[in-house]
C-alpha cells in the first residue's frame, strides 16, 4: 500500500510539479507617442517603458545611440510606457515642448 501510494505521489511530483518558466511569457506593452518642440516633431517608439525608437520629421529615424542616450538620462529603472510619457513631458518642458 506504502509503495503505490509513494509511487503515485512521485508521478505526480514528476508531472505536476515541472512547469518551466520558460513557458510563461511576458507580454510586452508598446507605445508610440509624439513630441513637439518649437517647429519639430518627432515620434518615439515605446516598450515596457523604454525607448526603442525615435523618429525625426526631418531626419528620419535617429540610430541606436541617440535611444540609448534618452533612456540613460530620464528613463533608467522605468517599465511603464505612461510614466515614460509623463517624464518625457516634464523633460521636454524646459524647452516650451512636450509630447502626447
Amino acid at each position: 500500500m506504502y509503495k503505490k501510494v509513494f509511487l503515485l505521489f512521485v508521478l505526480v511530483c514528476l508531472t505536476g510539479c515541472g512547469i518551466s518558466s520558460n513557458t510563461i511569457k511576458k507580454e510586452v506593452l508598446k507605445k508610440d507617442i509624439t513630441c513637439h518642440v518649437d517647429d519639430s516633431n518627432f515620434i518615439l517608439k515605446l516598450e515596457d517603458g523604454q525607448i526603442v525608437s525615435y523618429i525625426d520629421s526631418v531626419d528620419g529615424e535617429l540610430g541606436q545611440e541617440t535611444v540609448d542616450i534618452l533612456n540613460q538620462e530620464h528613463l533608467v529603472g522605468i517599465s511603464d510606457n505612461d510614466e515614460a510619457l509623463t517624464i518625457m513631458n516634464e523633460a521636454l518642458s524646459d524647452l516650451d515642448g512636450y509630447c502626447e
